[in-house]
């Protein structure tokens, strides 16, 4: 709905160590899945999630440890195997985002390929800035969910403030791992409480947002 804030689940796919791929495919809300490029099934979960209905995007890892070249070749060939995504995902900090050397070529394919950029806004990130002055689309994490073992009854807490973040700011991102864990306490929340005044969004409208 027009002007409706929006909060946007994110969810890293972790594979075996996570839930099974046929029950991620079951969520009756928008959830956007984020593969990790270097899976061996990588496209195989992408055209999956596709085919259900789902957006994709494409975590960002290990930029940091390369040469700002290798850095952009290695991004371009995560891109064109995840060719269905839209957006890169970086959760953790201490990637390129502090790197003014990586930044600049990172953000350069991201504009050539049509991509937005998600990223963790705290501590010294400079890329959402410079994102936003190139004019891509970009969107800070509200929170991580489960980086620190949380339990179900803290998840539902984190869910219900990135409401009250999204009603504050028009928008909230909210990312997770598919723990089963996690996926349960995403589910009882949004079946006991949900997102109250707020509307579960796919991140492609997030991403919208942050542009004219």
């Amino acid at each position: 709905p027009p002007g409706a804030p929006l909060l946007s689940l994110v969810l890293i796919d972790i594979g075996a160590e996570g839930l099974d791929r046929q029950t991620l495919l079951t969520f009756p809300f928008p959830v956007t899945f984020v593969l990790d490029p270097a899976a061996p099934d990588a496209e195989a979960a992408m055209a999956a999630y596709r085919e259900a209905g789902y957006e994709v995007a494409v975590l960002g890892r290990g930029l940091a440890d390369l040469a700002p070249e290798a850095a952009a070749a290695r991004l371009g060939a995560a891109l064109d195997r995840i060719d269905g995504s839209i957006a890169l995902v970086t959760p953790e900090e201490g990637g390129f985002e502090g790197d003014r050397d990586l930044t600049g070529p990172v953000l350069g394919l991201l504009e050539a390929s049509g991509h937005g950029l998600v990223t963790a806004d705290k501590g010294l990130n400079d890329a959402l800035r410079a994102a936003e002055q190139a004019g891509l689309r970009e969107a800070g994490i509200f929170q991580t969910l489960d980086d620190a073992g949380q339990d179900a009854e803290t998840i539902q807490r984190m869910l219900n403030r990135a409401v009250l973040e999204a009603r504050q700011t028009g928008h909230a991102v909210i990312v997770g791992h598919s723990h089963p864990e996690t996926v349960t306490a995403i589910y009882a929340w949004a079946l006991l409480s949900g997102p109250a005044d707020a509307v579960l969004a796919p991140l492609s409208a997030v991403l919208r947002q942050s542009r004219p």
